[in-house]
């Protein structure tokens, strides 16, 4: 009996003279690490978190997601190296499918382009993996998992938005075939050619709105100055969601911008086709503003993504893009 017991204490004294070391090394390895972002709910309109646990972070511009990999066996430390790289493979995997909720227009998310066209889902997939940044780690010790956050730029240079423009930019011009290359050059000549060949048609959508309002009383009377530098839209209370290729609207349905194919493609990839503010001295701070921004406010909104304005304030906002065009270099804010 007693040597039994005796047995049962040397079990367990190795047990422990085995775990104490890794238990050891967990501690250190979860103080080497800080704490990641977006672990709290944010009430910012400018960072969105879907239920599928991405984050659309419209503050820094780039989108963020979770992986995680268990920490198992007694000699965790030494298993360091696997298990980041796992928990690493995992953050990268769910950020690449929870993207695709990204929503791009009145009714349409990432993953309605990608159903039908694994090709496009591909090039998104290795955008991501060729431009993925791992910025946080977490140890839950008492759960002895390890969670990982990675990010992608959302906007400017080599960024998501730069592979989602040129499909975009396809598919309103009615292409069969995307765009295949991702390289500026070889898509800004490309888009040129493009839009030279459909240079008719566009002229004639945009003369319906252009030549309307000109034979209307109700728009007679309206001032236009030629002097202002950007374009605000103010759809607080509208439960706007920001999406990649927004449109503004009148109260008719009529765009008053914008076509993408209407746009410089470089412009695009730097700036996105709007930007999204939370205050009207946030919208008024950034670039997009300039000195003299027009401010207009929204009426509604068409399902919570276009904003939409009144038919006389439509028609300031063509009138005097007219005079600075400042649709055309995309100084448009939206404040949500």
């Amino acid at each position: 009996m007693k040597r039994s017991r005796f047995i049962t204490y040397f079990i367990i004294l190795v047990i422990l003279f085995a775990a104490i070391p890794s238990f050891a090394g967990l501690h250190e390895w979860y103080e080497g690490y800080k704490l990641e972002p977006y672990w709290y709910k944010s009430y910012n309109p400018l960072i969105i978190q879907y239920p599928n646990g991405l984050v659309l972070d419209l503050i820094k511009n780039r989108i963020s997601t979770r992986g995680e990999y268990p920490i198992s066996g007694l000699l965790t430390y030494s298993n360091r190296t696997y298990i980041e790289q796992k928990a690493q493979e995992s953050s990268i995997h769910n950020l690449i499918e929870k993207s695709l909720d990204l929503r791009v227009d009145t009714n349409r998310r990432l993953y309605n382009f990608t159903k039908n066209d694994p090709d496009f889902k591909e090039k998104i997939r290795q955008r991501i993996k060729a431009t993925v940044s791992l910025i946080h780690y977490r140890i839950f010790t008492m759960k002895r998992t390890l969670r990982v956050t990675s990010v992608v730029q959302y906007k400017g240079p080599n960024s998501l938005l730069n592979v989602i423009f040129p499909h975009l930019i396809a598919e309103e011009l009615g292409s069969i075939e995307v765009v295949a290359s991702i390289d500026e050059t070889d898509i800004a000549e490309e888009h040129e050619e493009i839009i030279e060949s459909e240079t008719e048609d566009i002229e004639e959508e945009i003369a319906v709105f252009e030549n309307l309002p000109s034979s209307t009383p109700e728009v007679e009377n309206i001032k236009i100055y030629g002097t202002y530098s950007g374009l605000i839209i103010d759809a607080r209370g509208l439960k706007v969601e920001p999406a990649i290729n927004p449109y503004i609207l009148d109260e008719y349905g009529t765009k008053v911008f914008g076509n993408i194919s209407d746009f410089d493609l470089k412009l695009l990839y730097k700036r996105g086709k709007t930007g999204y503010f939370r205050t009207l001295n946030a919208a008024k701070a950034n670039y997009r503003a300039g000195k003299n921004p027009l401010y207009i406010k929204a009426v509604k909104a068409e399902r919570n993504c276009n904003p939409i304005v009144s038919f006389k304030d439509a028609y300031r906002i063509i009138e005097e893009n007219k005079m600075m065009g400042f649709l055309d270099n995309l100084y448009v804010s939206i404040i949500i």
